[in-house]
């Protein structure tokens, strides 16, 4: 895009008495002409990336159609490649911190419970406390199992309630067509 952008922005070199030893030139957007301030890719690549961050310092920016097309481009590209990932890396180190806290909370539980069972003169086991994260382990797959199920229902439910339509009404058509081949109670067929 940085290249795109000092292609269509770039301009024409001129030499002008303002400018002796030359520099390209730009429609300005009040009219007439100014000094382009994409003087190479590089400068362009960085006023992309500054677009496509969302940080927009306002110290470069295109005035020609296909310049300002390519701005929207990098603003949305932008908005697509750094916005959604960072979501999803988000989203992860959520689930991870919460596992991490369900199973501090359940190491304190056990410590709590092995320290109710030297109070009592019991002598704890390693046992129960492997147990307990067996347990925690399985009803945690057990949840998601059941959250899975109950998505699947509810998109399968529209297609069981289509097809159990469909069912009746063929089945009421068979109905109905046998009872009109049956002969009425005076021996005469329906019709």
């Amino acid at each position: 895009m940085g290249a795109l952008v000092f292609y269509f922005e770039g301009g024409v070199y001129r030499v002008t008495p303002e400018h002796p030893e030359g520099a390209f030139y730009r429609p300005a957007l009040e009219g007439g002409e100014e000094v382009t301030p994409f003087t190479s890719v590089p400068v362009s690549a960085y006023w992309v990336i500054v677009t496509a961050t969302t940080v927009g310092y306002g110290d470069l920016y295109p005035t020609s159609g296909p310049g300002q097309f390519v701005a929207a481009a990098s603003a949305y590209c932008g908005i697509v490649f750094l916005s959604l990932p960072i979501a999803i890396v988000v989203k992860q180190f959520n689930i991870a911190y919460d596992k991490d806290e369900d199973e501090k909370a359940v190491e304190e539980q056990l410590r709590k419970e092995e320290i109710e069972k030297q109070k009592a003169n019991e002598r704890p086991t390693a046992v129960s406390a492997a147990e307990a994260k067996w347990k925690r382990k399985h009803v945690r797959k057990l949840m998601e199992m059941r959250e899975f199920i109950h998505e699947q229902m509810k998109q399968a439910t529209p297609l069981f309630e289509t097809m159990w339509e469909e069912f009746v009404a063929k089945h009421l058509l068979e109905r109905l067509q046998e009872y009109e081949r049956q002969p009425m109670r005076d021996g005469t067929q329906s019709v």
